[in-house]
């Protein structure tokens, strides 16, 4: 089978975490292992409550002697010690294969606190006969010239295989792409699917979702690429109705690297060097401008749709393998961007103004707060991605979604690190500025980090 260009040219991975942090985790901490684990065992055992309190008690003992800073008023758990790693800790803690097995499983868990929220109703079920009619309007709208191909395909079983799930939102799932002929078969690796929930979403309900200026650049080129922005290959209807995307795969995404540094640096901030910092956040804001440029909101921007491609992957021999923790030879790729038009966002990375939008729609279920997502309301989402980036914490998490007054009233914001260039410290303030108007553009932003002050 003759794969198109944009799958022939396309390099990147999402690997899972599972398998793709076991091994570097196991070796950057395997002298912290062996230097805490057996006088860990020993204190837990002490318990007499039973193999499961004794297991708990465990982990415990081991997140106080592996992590000091725990105990340290300064860095507090609440900041640093996300689920994902304490999934992490735990499965350096142990060798139970039960354990490890389900750690794939209790990271997406853990996750779902940080998933999109989307507007009740945004996924209206449909049939199958009704979805395939559109499906069908949807192959030929969006054919080539000579229609010999379109952007949506049938989906051949003999062709692909939908393979394992490696991570999971609120709209769907991300999983292994699997290519059966023997032609394709230096494609496996390189290529993931993304399968929309069956359950609630019609394919019209996802049409509907998808930006306008999207299906134009589709209808053109029949894929979706720009620079800094992670591409889409192909749509299609799987055999059980469910819609899927063909993407890249990349390694992950940014926050599963976070996490990953902060637990190599025993929870203790930056996760990045002064210059690696800056430069996610110079790529992040040249991906975002971008996406405006293409006429894309995206409504949703956060360290979690932020993927990483490591550069070392444009060298054949070399694709798949890669080290998170210590490899800074990496490119960064918005993502999560080709069904925004539904969004409502993520918690506090969301600006004032859409939080307030929320509270009056929550009294008010038919109002609409679509044209309050506007380029700037990403900019304010974008430097809250920045304050990721440099903290490893998550924006105001020890402020419960019921207080967003403190946002919306009182303009509370993350407090940023003393210690960072005050012209960084300067555009971020801007960028969560109150007043929307006063926000700067991406333009602008990229102006500021190739020629700072």
């Amino acid at each position: 089978m003759a794969q198109p260009e944009f799958m022939t040219q396309a390099e990147g991975d999402f690997a899972s975490t599972s398998a793709g942090t076991r091994p570097v985790m196991e070796e950057s901490t395997a002298t912290m292992e062996r230097s805490t684990l057996s006088s860990a065992k020993e204190e837990s055992s002490c318990s007499g409550a039973g193999a499961s309190a004794g297991r708990a008690s465990f982990i415990r003992v081991l997140l106080r002697r592996v992590f000091p800073c725990l105990r340290d008023s300064t860095h507090s758990s609440s900041e640093y010690l996300s689920t994902r790693n304490q999934s992490i800790v735990e499965y350096l803690s142990t060798r139970n294969q039960s354990i490890v097995e389900s750690k794939f499983e209790t990271e997406i868990e853990a996750s779902k606190v940080h998933w999109s929220e989307l507007p009740p109703g945004s996924g209206a079920q449909g049939c199958a006969e009704a979805d395939m009619e559109l499906f069908r309007r949807l192959q030929q709208q969006y054919a080539s010239p000579d229609g010999r191909r379109s952007f949506f395909q049938d989906w051949r079983e003999d062709w692909w295989e939908v393979g394992e799930k490696i991570a999971e939102g609120a709209q769907g799932a991300i999983h292994h792409l699997r290519w059966l002929l023997p032609e394709d078969a230096d494609m496996n690796g390189k290529w993931v699917v993304k399968v929309f929930k069956l359950e609630g979403w019609s394919l019209e309900a996802l049409h509907q979702q998808w930006p306008p200026a999207m299906l134009d650049k589709i209808r053109t080129a029949g894929f979706y690429r720009n620079k800094g922005i992670s591409g889409i290959g192909s749509g299609w209807m799987l055999k059980d109705g469910r819609f899927a995307f063909s993407m890249p795969r990349y390694w992950g995404d940014l926050r599963k690297m976070i996490d990953l540094r902060l637990v190599r640096n025993r929870l203790r901030p930056p996760p990045f060097s002064n210059e690696i910092t800056v430069r996610i956040m110079y790529y992040i804001a040249k991906g975002m401008l971008q996406l405006h440029r293409a006429g894309i909101l995206h409504r949703d921007l956060k360290a979690s749709n932020v993927l990483i491609k490591p550069r070392m992957w444009k060298l054949k021999d070399a694709y798949g393998k890669y080290d998170p923790i210590d490899d800074d030879e990496f490119d960064v790729h918005i993502a999560d961007y080709e069904c925004s038009v539904a969004v409502w966002g993520t918690r506090f990375w969301r600006a004032p103004e859409i939080l307030l939008g929320l509270k009056k729609r929550r009294a008010q279920p038919s109002l609409s707060i679509d044209e309050l997502f506007t380029e700037k309301s990403d900019v304010y989402s974008y430097a809250m991605t920045c304050y990721e980036v440099l903290t490893g914490k998550i924006p105001l998490n020890d402020l419960p979604p019921s207080k967003d007054d403190e946002v919306i009233q009182h303009n509370r914001r993350p407090v940023l690190p003393l210690e960072r260039d005050s012209w960084i410290q300067s555009m971020l303030r801007r960028c969560w500025h109150q007043d929307p108007s006063r926000r700067p553009s991406f333009e602008q932003i990229v102006e500021d980090f190739e020629s700072p002050v």
